[in-house]
């Protein structure tokens, strides 16, 4: 299902995929590279996250959350469309969030 700003303001209204075979319910920790401030615009650069295939295919899957995990509801922070529903087959690996210019900018 499509998140959208209206109806997923916490990871309890997100519908995730299966637990198993490389992914774990809640997805992974997102290491930040760097967040910074320049001229009145904010920007986070994330470590590259990736979830490897082991035993089975990942379910298939359309949209990465970025979400708070210390917040008390896990909040959202954004969500990532990636177009179209990728299965992650067993053996074989898929890096999210990668993207050195940052994945977030606010200004």
């Amino acid at each position: 299902t499509a998140p959208s700003k209206a109806s997923t303001g916490q990871m309890s209204e997100v519908t995730q995929i299966t637990a198993g075979n490389g992914y774990s319910t809640g997805g992974e920790a997102a290491t930040v590279s760097s967040s910074t401030q320049t001229s009145g615009v904010y920007k986070l650069v994330l470590a590259t996250t990736t979830f490897t295939a082991s035993g089975g295919s990942i379910a298939e899957w359309r949209y990465a959350v970025l979400y708070n995990d210390t917040a008390g509801n896990d909040e959202v922070i954004a969500y990532f469309d990636y177009g179209e529903g990728y299965t992650i087959t067993d053996g074989n690996n898929f890096p999210f969030l990668t993207n050195t210019s940052g994945v977030i900018q606010l200004a």
